[in-house]
């Protein structure tokens, strides 16, 4: 099994992972998308019921074969069957949440989370399993044929059953909007998943919350914790099931 770990970083730690992925993969943060933004509830949904984590599967749709969405973003499902350490072949729901909203990066200037304000999303998209099997397939087409993402697993995975660190984020009242970027770290223990996802909570008017510097969490005004996840799938390959 995975050791339980926590996933939380501060602001200057996701900068700088994700100012790594624009150096990295610039074609990818310029033209493609550096990230997203998307309601709470879908990645949520009933707070009450019990899942052990959240999946985002990585959607490859460069080539626009799927005209109704971006060019690359994540479909999120919850489920209740997952574990950390079981390698995945396929999304479990039939209909999945994506967002409407995605953005690249047109400038250097950092630090990019503390300012960071990207329209809000009316709603989200709505995409079912078939699309995102086709979407993730060809994610693993490009990884297997370029090394486009350096990300050999098409999915990021945060855990709900051993570590809490993202249910206590969902009880946070202040928290509306959750906005992802892709990062990227040459830490040899993600092995072949050296894209990272890095989710960071926002406000009702789309400001980030974020810590202050060299801190990893801090208190809204509501009183409940905010701070920044970062996850891929398992940081050691090694240990996953087949």
């Amino acid at each position: 099994m995975i050791k339980e770990m926590s996933y939380i970083i501060t602001a200057e730690e996701a900068d700088r992972m994700i100012a790594q992925f624009i150096a990295k993969k610039k074609n990818i943060a310029t033209k493609e998308a550096l990230g997203g933004i998307i309601h709470k509830e879908s990645i949520d949904g009933s707070s009450s019921a019990i899942y052990t984590g959240n999946m985002g599967w990585l959607c490859d749709n460069v080539n626009k074969s799927h005209s109704n969405y971006p060019k690359l973003f994540l479909a999120f499902e919850r489920n209740s069957n997952y574990t950390a350490d079981q390698e995945i072949e396929e999304p479990q729901s039939s209909v999945l949440v994506a967002p409407t909203i995605t953005f690249i990066s047109s400038s250097d200037a950092w630090p990019l989370l503390k300012d960071h304000m990207t329209p809000i999303p009316t709603s989200d998209n709505i995409i079912d399993k078939p699309t995102v099997i086709d979407l993730k397939n060809e994610f693993k087409k490009q990884e297997k044929e370029n090394k486009k993402y350096s990300k050999e697993h098409p999915y990021c995975f945060f855990e709900n059953k051993n570590n809490t660190e993202l249910s206590v984020l969902m009880e946070n009242e202040d928290i509306k909007y959750f906005r992802y970027y892709f990062g990227y770290s040459d830490d040899q223990s993600y092995g072949n998943n050296k894209m990272r996802l890095i989710l960071v909570p926002v406000a009702a008017k789309g400001n980030n919350l974020v810590p202050d510097p060299g801190q990893k969490k801090r208190v809204s005004s509501s009183g409940g914790e905010v701070y920044i996840l970062q996850k891929s799938w398992p940081p050691d390959s090694s240990n996953l099931k087949k």
